[in-house]
């Protein structure tokens, strides 16, 4: 049995984060769990290979970051691992930008890491608020973190093309609205 306890940096638990262990070989999920409102997951890792036994661990909650990802941890017999999170809310103060983010994960809400998604102008908006003159940069490209967060910063007002081809998610004609941050998870969803 291994106790993770998840504590953000003023030692607060922090509750309903998804704790993934694999196998750092084969990569398939050996088990997981969510904290419990003491910020705490028992893993049951019995059965699963004699100890000791090198294991990654994920975690992932929305607007939480986790240090390293993966935590490489080799259990010998029960234990107790301590993880700071850190939160964060994502916002652009630049007028007239909206900061789009969403998460990029699997099925098991494992974090798909270093995924490109892509955000390609097709409306005539060539105004850049930012320059003050005409946007010339017409595909915003960015890449999935180790918590499968992922941020474009675009033009309010303008319509893109959103998408992350290796996951065949495409959201077409999306009209960026005038807020300055949205969550395009649900859309991108939807969309796929």
């Amino acid at each position: 049995m291994i106790t993770i306890t998840i504590l953000d940096t003023n030692s607060h638990p922090v509750a309903g984060v998804q704790v993934i262990v694999k196998d750092p070989i084969s990569h398939g999920v050996v088990t997981l769990g969510t904290t419990d409102s003491n910020g705490q997951v028992v893993l049951d890792l019995l059965g699963t290979s004699l100890l000791p036994k090198t294991y990654n661990v994920l975690f992932w909650k929305p607007f939480y970051t986790f240090g390293t990802q993966p935590l490489v941890i080799t259990v010998t017999g029960n234990q107790t691992e301590a993880v700071t999170a850190t939160s964060f809310q994502p916002a652009l103060i630049v007028q007239n930008v909206c900061a789009c983010y969403c998460y990029l994960v699997d099925a098991t809400c494992t974090p798909v890491v270093g995924e490109i998604v892509r955000a390609k102008l097709v409306s005539n908006f060539p105004f850049s608020p930012v320059a003050g003159a005409l946007a010339t940069k017409t595909d915003i490209v960015a890449t999935s973190d180790a918590s499968g967060f992922v941020q474009l910063n675009l033009i309010q007002g303008g319509t893109y093309e959103i998408s992350a081809p290796a996951l065949y998610l495409t959201l077409t004609n999306f009209l960026i609205p005038a807020v300055a941050s949205l969550d395009i998870s649900a859309q991108l969803a939807s969309n796929s």
